[in-house]
């Protein structure tokens, strides 16, 4: 990682970077896997990042060694589209996006549970259902994850019409979002004035 960042006495040095990350994930190293991707997707992968797919290929592999990151970023990709060349465009391949999200999401991690939260919601390739995303909404809460307050909060305030949603009930939500408000955020506070 010292070549990959450089520090104060190391210069950044992609060459080695990419040396020794290619040796890590040739051990099965998922760290190693993501980190190569992240160097291919910036452009910073040497002859590994001609190749359009490099990004791509290194990522799905962290991911598929269980890197929480990883996993998110995949998810990202193909909610958001991914890095040119990788072949996932833009437009939401909801499917793909929610599996590894899940799985990101059974590890615990915050970012991913509120992603899902705001798929159940907007139904982005899952059926509407408020129900679930104020679950993944409060899992994500409860580990102080600022956003995931916020719509937890707000998702109770408001409520959320139709068969699988949620009457209002802001004396539970209102307390969510000065949580939110409290830690810095803008959204929260707009939204309690």
């Amino acid at each position: 990682m010292l070549y990959v960042k450089g520090a104060d006495d190391l210069p950044r040095n992609d060459v080695l970077a990419v040396r020794y990350l290619s040796k890590a994930v040739d051990s099965g190293d998922p760290a190693a896997a993501l980190n190569l991707g992240r160097m291919c997707e910036a452009g910073r992968g040497g002859p590994m990042g001609v190749a359009e797919d490099a990004a791509l290929r290194f990522v799905q592999m962290a991911a598929k060694g269980g890197h929480v990151k990883a996993q998110c970023k995949l998810a990202m990709w193909h909610a958001e589209g991914g890095p040119a060349g990788s072949g996932i465009e833009a437009g939401g391949n909801w499917k793909e996006a929610r599996k590894w999200y899940r799985l990101a999401a059974r590890q615990g991690h915050a970012g991913a549970c509120v992603a899902l939260g705001k798929m159940y919601v907007e139904g982005q390739g899952v059926p509407s259902n408020a129900k679930v995303a104020i679950k993944h909404f409060r899992v994500a809460a409860d580990k102080a994850h600022v956003e995931g307050m916020f719509l937890l909060g707000r998702t109770l305030c408001d409520g959320v019409a139709g068969k699988a949603g949620v009457s209002p009930n802001p004396k539970a939500g209102v307390g969510w979002v000065r949580r939110a408000s409290r830690k810095g955020s803008v959204q929260a506070k707009r939204f309690l004035e």
